[in-house]
């Protein structure tokens, strides 16, 4: 039946767009200030544009190449533009530099070391075996990203995902609280923590099931993490870890049945 209540996919909209308009506004009145470029970038999707005041058409990683313009040590920038690239992606900043999305979140880190969305993001854009000098003296491979990130927050449910699809088949790993997990024990974690990435959330889902390989697995975790989409990525990289047929209540309600993709033996 027809209604006049907007639906709650529609109020999202709205309520982005109100918001949105208020940062274009922003933009106008405070035109050098590197945070509210970086914050009308996080409000965009991938696909989206926003026109500013002065007639410059810019989208999500043009905002944030225009916040690292104005403040060159805004990390959050930094990361935030490494976050909307793809794996193997680069961008070129106004000074003419040409980051890829690894650079980007090290350079994020050169300038703040305690993000921990940046080391996560690191991690999840490393190579299963890749190491990485983070800065003279510390080199880290995907695992010891992840580990370092949960090191300083463990509220969030992002590392302990990407620690599990890092971890190989019967591999235990002991957590800066002094756990010792394998990879079904790290996504049961993850569930007890916010999945929220803060980023604009899609209305297409993407399917996470199907996934045959830890390096498919690798590449899809990053989509789920700019996409917003992380419950869903850890649910079906779960259900692929459990042995099949075999029955689970996560802490939220969760029921998820093995497939026994991944299960160890």
């Amino acid at each position: 039946q027809p209604t006049n209540q907007p639906t709650t996919t529609n109020h999202h909209r709205i309520t982005q767009m109100d918001e949105r308009q208020r940062r274009v506004d922003y933009v106008r009145r405070f035109p050098t200030n590197t945070h509210v470029y970086n914050g009308l970038g996080c409000l965009l999707r991938a696909d989206e544009t926003v026109t500013l005041a002065d007639g410059r058409v810019m989208g999500k990683r043009d905002l944030f190449v225009e916040a690292i313009h104005w403040d060159s040590d805004n990390s959050f920038a930094f990361n935030n533009l490494g976050h909307a690239l793809q794996l193997g992606e680069a961008w070129t900043l106004r000074d003419g530099r040409c980051l890829t999305k690894l650079q980007l979140y090290l350079q994020a880190l050169a300038i703040d070391d305690s993000s921990v969305m940046a080391w996560n993001n690191l991690a999840n854009a490393l190579e299963f075996d890749e190491v990485v000098d983070v800065r003279p003296g510390l080199r880290v491979d995907k695992k010891q990203a992840y580990i370092k990130a949960l090191s300083l927050s463990t509220e969030l449910s992002f590392a302990f995902i990407g620690l599990a699809v890092a971890l190989a088949p019967r591999e235990m790993v002991q957590l800066p609280d002094g756990d010792v997990c394998d990879s079904v024990a790290l996504l049961q974690r993850a569930f007890e923590h916010n999945f929220d990435t803060n980023t604009t959330r899609v209305f297409s889902p993407t399917s996470y099931a199907g996934l045959s390989s830890r390096a498919e697995e690798r590449v899809a975790l990053v989509t789920a993490v700019r996409e917003n989409e992380l419950r869903t990525f850890a649910q079906a990289a779960l259900r692929r870890r459990l042995k099949l047929g075999t029955e689970l209540v996560l802490r939220d309600g969760t029921y998820l049945v093995g497939e026994g993709t991944f299960a160890c033996e």
